[in-house]
């Protein structure tokens, strides 16, 4: 279950406390899977997967820095 479809910017500098940052991105369309399961008739995109992409984003970033 990938949550990212890009990663847009990588580096090891910048950032709020100089240690580096990344940026991806995500394409949410009305097809997307989690639209049909979550909240009938008032679909949102859950909290949780948005977590979890953040989770996946700081693995890849931590495994870019070595």
């Amino acid at each position: 279950m990938l949550m990212l479809d890009c990663i847009t910017h990588i580096s090891d500098e910048g950032g709020k406390y100089w240690r580096g940052e990344v940026i991806a991105e995500f394409a949410v369309t009305p097809e997307s899977w989690f639209f049909g399961c979550h909240f009938k008739d008032d679909p949102i995109m859950p909290g949780s997967l948005s977590l979890y992409g953040l989770c996946q984003l700081l693995g890849f970033y931590l495994g870019w820095k070595g």
